[in-house]
């Protein structure tokens, strides 16, 4: 029954991340990535650099750079530090991902 339940979980999680990989508009994709990875830490601030980030969804880091700000003027993200970030507005975010 435990590997039945890893491997669900695993199948879930591997659908998810290929529904952000399949999102065009990039700061939809970046806000489907922030909401992973907000699940994925149970709501703690999301610690990491754009860079990686960049590389975890496969944009460029500029691009990454410009949409956090857009994110971040529009309310959704607040900057902690240099790599924390912290999820204002979940269902705009949510709203943003699906609307892509």
């Amino acid at each position: 029954m435990q590997v039945i339940s890893l491997l669900s979980y695993k199948l879930q999680d591997a659908n998810q991340r290929n529904l952000i990989f399949s999102t065009y508009d990039p700061k939809a994709r970046l806000a489907g990535f922030l909401l992973y990875e907000h699940e994925r830490n149970h709501g703690k601030v999301i610690s990491m650099r754009l860079d990686d980030m960049a590389a975890a969804i496969s944009l460029r880091p500029e691009t990454v750079s410009r949409k956090m700000s857009e994110l971040q003027n529009d309310g959704m993200v607040e900057k902690s530090s240099r790599s924390d970030f912290k999820l204002l507005d979940i269902d705009a975010l949510k709203h943003l991902f699906a609307g892509a």
